[in-house]
């Protein structure tokens, strides 16, 4: 299998880290391709199974991958198989009956960073603001150093939540991911004024630093420290060999203008790169009675709202 097409989500590591947070997993391989399968549970008992950025690899070897999932899977509560084959993996959709998923788990849409360029470039390439900001920050003082109190990491998690009103994990994921992925995993926290005021959790692997989770305080926010958080890691990600810095997520280019990303997209472009689409996800429905009553109660969900 060519190195070209692993990612994070298709690694032992990712499944070590999806087994100590209580999540069945299923890791299967052949000559030529892989999956990584992990198990989500639903409302009434149900659970669907989610092969995030996978399988990895072509044709008849990924076909065999998922019949072998199947038939692992045949006694479980298991409604539908989401999976993101890539363009030479086409071949699968013609053994199983697949349907474009019916909701995302993970961006469509990602903003990376070119780190084969000097430091010099890479701030050129970036927008005027995005420099400004992280010379602001060097300016008023802020300092980014190495951390791992994820105590200090929660609280901000649990202000920014609050602040956006979205969703977050328990403190315990957080700290299990840092210890899963060990020196593959870094978590920045920026002070001011003697106060932490921002951090990040960041994971090496192989040629990609990728940006996973950010929280700031609702305090100094004038003094942009989370701009001097991502240009630190964008230079450790550069110091460890990656290649490129990856974002993970903004709002798709064609997205509403209320996007529930939009702060986040607006704040990650700032720093230039290039973006990259993923292949739509597919879902192999395995009970298709229970399957059409979860899509039927998510719309009307969304009426209702």
């Amino acid at each position: 299998m060519s190195k070209m097409e692993r990612n994070l989500w298709q690694t032992f590591l990712w499944g070590k880290f999806q087994k100590q947070i209580g999540r069945k997993t299923w890791f299967l391989k052949n000559t030529e391709s892989q999956l990584l399968a992990i198990k989500h549970p639903l409302i009434f008992g149900y659970s669907w199974i989610d092969i995030p950025r996978g399988p990895l690899g072509e044709g008849i070897k990924c076909q065999k991958l998922i019949k072998e999932l199947i038939q692992n899977t045949h006694n479980d509560d298991v409604v539908f198989i989401r999976c993101m084959p890539k363009k030479n993996c086409k071949k699968m959709k013609q053994k199983f009956k697949m349907y474009p998923a019916h909701a995302n788990h993970h961006p469509e849409t990602t903003l990376k960073i070119n780190l084969t360029k000097s430091e010099e470039q890479i701030l050129k390439q970036m927008k005027p603001k995005g420099r400004y900001n992280i010379r602001l920050a060097e300016k008023k003082g802020v300092t980014v150093k190495n951390s791992r109190d994820v105590n200090k990491f929660f609280k901000l998690i649990q202000e920014t939540t609050e602040r956006n009103q979205f969703w977050g994990h328990s403190q315990e994921y957080y700290r299990t991911m840092l210890e899963v992925f060990g020196q593959k995993s870094q978590l920045l926290l920026a002070k001011y004024q003697g106060e932490i005021i921002a951090g990040g959790i960041f994971i090496y692997q192989e040629k990609e630093g990728i940006y996973y989770y950010g929280a700031s305080s609702n305090k100094y926010r004038n003094v942009m420290a989370p701009y001097l958080i991502q240009w630190k890691a964008i230079k450790e990600a550069k110091k460890r060999g990656c290649e490129q810095y990856d974002f993970l997520g903004i709002s798709p280019a064609k997205s509403k203008k209320n996007h529930p990303w939009k702060g986040v997209t607006n704040f990650k472009k700032k720093f230039g790169g290039f973006i990259e689409n993923y292949e739509p996800a597919q879902e192999i429905v395995l009970k298709p009675l229970q399957y059409k009553a979860l899509v039927t109660m998510k719309k009307l969900k969304k009426l209702i709202k």
